[in-house]
């Protein structure tokens, strides 16, 4: 509770642990509170009574969520600092009835989506959305639209994409519908992996040719046997033997080239 302290505009506390409701209450004439680098790690609907309070600084805190009507009695506050704080949810109607709000700073918190309506009715009002890591599939469409349908209260150029990873640092204004679409199948990298490598399984039936080349000189050697030409049988001996070495690296030098282009496709 607060003693003769009705007539106090402006109040600075930190290095607290505040966590009782009402207990901001009967202060009619704050206008100012400074509650940064508290251990606020919630903040309760009835926590600010009704006062004129004009601004409301809560950076650098432990806050997870702003909820419904956390700052429904602040009706004339101007100016909201939730900055370096751990919020990944905001409702939908955390900044109901606050019409009179001109900037309120969430940025630099853990926040990868907004709700529709989070901003709605708050016709004067500038946002801080920077430095959240925002993730960039069909959830980010309400954040999106409204950015597209109000350029001027958001520094868009700073409110980018964390994940995926090929969306990664895009303007999250300028996304199109197909970018926040699941891949399609025929895109899964396996099905291209595996396309790359198809061309590889036709290599194998050079063996084939090599075959038929060691072949033919063996013919060749029986019709000269049978003609009684002995030297011809040895000459034709050794061009096979010839043959057949040229081809055994050939051979061998296609399968190096085969396993490589293999390891490549897998890396």
């Amino acid at each position: 509770h607060w003693t003769k302290m009705d007539v106090v505009t402006s109040l600075l506390l930190f290095f607290c642990s505040l966590g009782a409701a009402g207990i901001f209450c009967n202060l009619p004439l704050l206008f100012q509170i400074s509650l940064y680098e508290n251990m606020l790690n919630s903040l309760g609907p009835g926590i600010f009574g009704p006062m004129v309070l004009q601004e409301l600084w809560l950076y650098d805190n432990k806050l997870s969520r702003v909820d419904d009507d956390t700052f429904r009695n602040l009706t004339h506050l101007r100016l909201l600092v939730l900055s370096r704080n751990q919020i990944s949810y905001v409702s939908e109607g955390a900044f109901r009835g606050l019409t009179q709000l001109g900037e309120v700073s969430l940025h630099s918190n853990r926040l990868t989506s907004l709700q529709a309506r989070t901003f709605e009715e708050l016709p004067s009002l500038n946002v801080l959305l920077q430095q959240n890591p925002w993730r960039c599939d069909k959830n980010i469409l309400p954040l999106r639209n409204w950015l597209k349908l109000y350029p001027s209260k958001v520094n868009q150029t700073l409110v980018v994409c964390e994940t995926p990873l090929n969306l990664q640092g895009e303007i999250i204004a300028m996304l199109a519908d197909e970018d926040l679409l699941p891949v399609s199948p025929s895109k899964d990298p396996v099905s291209a992996s595996t396309e790359r490598t198809r061309p590889h399984t036709d290599l194998p039936k050079q063996s084939s040719t090599s075959a038929e080349v060691l072949t033919t000189p063996t013919s060749e050697q029986e019709n000269e046997t049978n003609g009684g030409q002995g030297g011809g049988v040895q000459t034709n001996n050794i061009s096979l033997i010839i043959i057949g070495c040229v081809c055994w690296k050939r051979n061998r030098r296609g399968n190096e080239n085969i396993s490589q282009m293999s390891r490549n496709s897998v890396l």
